[in-house]
């Protein structure tokens, strides 16, 4: 409601300069409301959204009666007149004194008196004050009857106290049934939205009424599936109370509403401050209104990449990477260069013997660009720079010779980077690691999921992982020294010091640079990989998903496996007696037994 408000005060009109000011709502501190009614302001200038709070908090407090305050004497016609305490009990429950101004208030007209005029004393008691002691048969003519003012200010306020009839209470009361009930008929219809969100198809008809013949898609997709489920059929459409259908346009609304704010929610903490790209394009519909799609991409966190990428070098490297491809490729003039380097590059390697010619060998071929949308991108990015790393080199010399001085800046920076050792064993690194878990990636990405190969592969991937860590060093350093020698990098002596880039020198504490690439780069890099793939795929889970694979019915049910399923239904104590879980052996062996015999009836075939 507060940003209905909102919404209604920005939209309105802006108010000329004869208009009065706009009022300004109050502060409030439920704790430190002021007791005395005198000094209180107006319930009405409290915001709407909190004026019931605020009336919840005067009523526990009760009305002010400071009984033991010496109250002041007035001269009446004559004769001296003050409050006696004894009043207090001819309005116990609604009567107030106020000491800053000598005079009785009532609480409840404060709180809920309406605006009637002169009736029930008018603003007496109220917003003007009563202190005429010589006239306290007024306080029976503020009463009134059943139906006055004060009466049903009154009333107003028992009901307000009165929890039993408050709306949580009573969705509280419900019972369990017409909460699973309504848990039934909600859940169908969020279904039929978000499959008809999913398709971009509309929800309305041309009439939504019982005996239309077009109510539109999202009705007809309802009774659908009332159809062909019993459990909705015994809750939805014609079985449902009248008000609680929850197939009206504006519930629909509001489910969609729901979804876009979960969704949104989900994207903002799945995103974290990471770096995401927004696609926009715009067409005509069929009514000629301009209509413009929005598309967000990010990196899922996920990816094994991402993982990776919370490592400052390894982050550092992907952007290095990154800004590669745009400076090499950012023109077709540089594209022509960089295809007229590789072909100069292959007949040099060619007319030295260094590699063979023959049919489909050394291919005209270019860098391929990862896409944060495809895991195993990032694995064909990285073998690409590697395969074709010295004629990038030669691309970005050429840049830095004709370019301009902007770009020649570019190319420089970057040609230093690539050319250190630093940047070669990274990428050597997340190449081998991305190596490992690249059949992973892909196997995970399929739509027709094979579990049971998946986890092998994850277990693949953690031995590996885990013997890359234990005695890949060795093995990785020859690698990148060959590759530096190659490439006329230096490779620096492991056992001198690190020299940090990026960070204040004075701050970074010394350390060897086999302790740096070995320590701090390669096993915490691998660490995190393990991390996430034992978080992902720990031994619960693991052994789930492979008892759910036995039921898969390919080749005749020959990844059936009795134990397994035994124990899958062990998983499920609340919905399994113990009875039911001594008899389930012998219910499988005939389930299997009876299905491989009636292959034929059933058309399963061996593949």
């Amino acid at each position: 409601m507060k940003r209905y408000f909102r919404s209604v005060e920005s939209f309105s009109t802006p108010t000329s300069n004869n208009d009065p000011p706009k009022q300004s709502h109050l502060e409030v501190d439920l704790p430190d409301l002021p007791s005395d009614l005198g000094l209180r302001p107006p319930i009405t200038d409290y915001e709407p959204n909190i004026q019931e709070q605020v009336h919840r908090a005067y009523l526990l407090k009760g009305p002010c009666q400071p009984r033991n305050h010496k109250f002041p004497q007035r001269d009446f016609s004559g004769s001296l007149r003050r409050f006696t305490p004894p009043w207090f009990e001819e309005g116990e429950s609604w009567m107030e004194y106020s000491i800053s101004q000598d005079a009785i208030f009532c609480l409840c007209c404060y709180l809920f008196k309406p605006e009637i005029g002169d009736q029930g004393g008018g603003d007496s008691f109220v917003g003007q004050d009563f202190k005429n002691w010589k006239k306290m048969d007024r306080l029976k003519k503020h009463e009134g009857g059943i139906n006055s003012a004060h009466n049903r200010a009154s009333k107003k306020c028992l009901d307000l106290l009165n929890q039993k009839q408050h709306i949580e209470t009573i969705i509280t009361k419900q019972s369990d049934e017409a909460k699973r009930d309504y848990r039934v008929r909600l859940t169908a219809s969020i279904n039929c939205i978000k499959f008809l969100l999913r398709q971009g198809l509309p929800f309305r008809g041309h009439d939504e009424s019982e005996l239309s013949s077009n109510q539109g898609n999202f009705l007809e997709l309802l009774k659908f599936l009332v159809e062909h489920n019993e459990v909705v059929r015994a809750v939805a459409l014609k079985n449902a109370p009248e008000n609680l259908k929850l197939t009206s346009p504006d519930i629909r609304k509001d489910i969609c509403n729901a979804i876009a704010v979960e969704t949104t929610n989900a994207i903002i903490i799945e995103l974290g401050d990471g770096l995401f790209s927004i696609l926009l394009d715009e067409s005509r519909d069929v009514s000629m209104k301009e209509q413009m799609a929005v598309a967000l991409k990010y990196i899922d966190k996920r990816a094994l990449v991402a993982v990776a990428k919370k490592h400052i070098h390894i982050s550092n490297l992907f952007t290095l990477i990154s800004n590669i491809f745009n400076v090499v490729g950012a023109s077709c003039k540089r594209c022509d260069t960089f295809r007229d380097k590789r072909a100069e590059r292959i007949f040099e390697a060619l007319s030295n013997d260094e590699i063979l010619s023959g049919r489909g060998l050394n291919q005209e071929s270019t860098l391929v660009r990862a896409s944060d949308t495809r895991w195993g991108s990032h694995h064909g990015t990285l073998l690409s720079l590697l395969h074709m790393f010295s004629t990038v080199i030669d691309v970005l010399d050429v840049i830095v010779q004709d370019g301009n001085s902007e770009q020649k800046s570019d190319a420089f920076r970057l040609l230093k980077e690539m050319q250190s050792f630093e940047f070669a064993f990274s990428l050597h690194l997340m190449s081998s690691i991305l190596g490992i878990t690249n059949e992973l990636s892909q196997a995970l990405q399929r739509k027709d999921q094979d579990i049971v190969n998946a986890m092998r592969l994850v277990q693949v991937c953690k031995d590996r992982l885990q013997l890359m860590r234990d005695s890949g060093w060795d093995s990785l350093m020859e690698e990148v020294a060959t590759f530096c020698d190659a490439n006329s990098i230096d490779v620096p002596s492991m056992d001198g010091t690190y020299i940090c880039q990026g960070r204040s020198r004075r701050r970074a504490q010394a350390t060897t640079n086999l302790h740096h690439y070995h320590f701090e780069l390669l096993n915490t890099v691998v660490d995190r990989q393990l991390q996430e793939l034992n978080s992902r795929f720990n031994e619960v889970n693991t052994e789930l998903l492979l008892c759910v694979a036995c039921l898969h019915p390919s080749d005749s049910f020959t990844s059936f496996d009795k134990k397994r399923l035994v124990r899958l239904a062990e998983f499920y104590p609340k919905d399994l007696s113990d009875i039911e879980l001594w008899a389930l052996p012998n219910q499988l062996e005939n389930f299997i037994r009876d299905v491989r015999s009636s292959e034929g009836v059933f058309g399963f075939e061996r593949t």
